[in-house]
């Protein structure tokens, strides 16, 4: 008798979890859309020497259907500084953020991110980049 209940019972199981997967494969995922399409998010600057500036360009595209601004971006450091454009960036049309990284008294491997704010979806969007800093020598 347990042998026939445990049967049942498994089955039962079995039976639930092909019904709630099928379920599962049903529900379509949400597609997640940018309003701002970049090129690139991570740029490997590579090797300089402590004191060179160096500067990164990241090209997008506004793939909305309005008119996007570009609130603010913010270095993770006060030794990174972007420049960005200041007017509304039209419907497919290409823009360009330009950073730039002031390597004095800096050495080693650094990682540094931009936060881009911006009027659209998502309103935040994240710009990196790394570099190799080698100590100058006198």
């Amino acid at each position: 008798m347990n042998s026939n209940l445990f049967c049942v019972f498994m089955f039962s199981c079995m039976t639930s979890i092909g019904i709630n997967s099928a379920k599962c494969q049903q529900v379509k995922t949400a597609e997640i859309t940018h309003d701002l399409h970049f090129d690139s998010t991570f740029h490997d600057a590579g090797t300089i020497v402590e004191g060179e500036n160096l500067k990164i360009r990241f090209t997008f595209t506004n793939k909305s259907d309005h008119l996007i601004i570009i609130k603010d971006a913010k270095g993770s450091c006060e030794c990174t500084v972007s420049k960005y454009p200041k007017k509304p960036i039209k419907m497919n049309e290409k823009g360009e953020v330009w950073l730039t990284y002031y390597s004095k008294n800096r050495s080693g491997f650094q990682h540094k991110t931009v936060t881009i704010i911006t009027n659209g979806t998502p309103s935040t969007y994240y710009l990196s980049f790394r570099v190799n800093v080698l100590k100058k020598v006198n």
